[in-house]
């Protein structure tokens, strides 16, 4: 399921940056881990989407999950959402080109904070919806985030993906449908 969106938000941004800077149909955006800048090759992409963070959303966290099916009665699993923190790291051949992308980048998720099925045909039937939203960090934090991936800074900006739910749908124990009621009187 976190491959799906992931994939889908990463095909939607390649297919922006390519409608506004590259040749039709070449890859400017990779999904994957964010490339060592201190290495001597560039980059087979400007623009790496990375997730560096999942984060469960315990705000509205479900308790107890039933659902009828075929008119039976289904216990299931609660189930799990999740906040995914996706970080886009610029590369281009030189600092401006970066920050062009990065840029553009920013511009793409600003106009398109949410996606569905209605605007998103390749998103999977079973993601209702994705909302990006920026998420600011303080220095500290960018400090620590880039200091645990072990890598020299690039321009970057960071995106929280909310809400990815994941359901497993085998039912834990079913019910039948109640068909009649008996209303004779208790005896006691």
């Amino acid at each position: 399921m976190i491959d799906k969106a992931l994939t889908v938000l990463t095909s939607q941004l390649n297919a922006f940056l390519n409608a506004r800077f590259g040749p039709s149909g070449s890859e400017l955006v990779a999904l994957g881990p964010v490339p060592d800048a201190s290495k001597d090759s560039a980059p087979a992409h400007p623009l790496t989407l990375s997730l560096v963070r999942l984060e469960e959303e315990r705000v509205i966290k479900t308790q107890t999950a039933t659902r009828k099916r075929d008119s039976v009665i289904e216990d299931i699993q609660p189930d799990i959402k999740l906040n995914l923190f996706l970080l886009a790291a610029c590369h281009g051949t030189s600092y401006a080109d970066a920050l062009k992308f990065l840029s553009a980048t920013v511009l793409f998720f600003q106009a398109r904070p949410a996606f569905d099925p209605s605007n998103c045909p390749g998103l999977d039937p079973s993601i209702e919806k994705l909302l990006v939203e920026l998420y600011s960090q303080t220095f500290e934090e960018q400090n620590h985030l880039w200091g645990s991936l072990s890598l020299r800074y690039l321009p970057s900006v960071l995106y929280r993906v909310r809400m990815l739910i994941i359901q497993e749908g085998t039912p834990l124990r079913t019910t039948p449908p109640i068909r009649s009621m008996d209303n004779a009187p208790v005896k006691v």
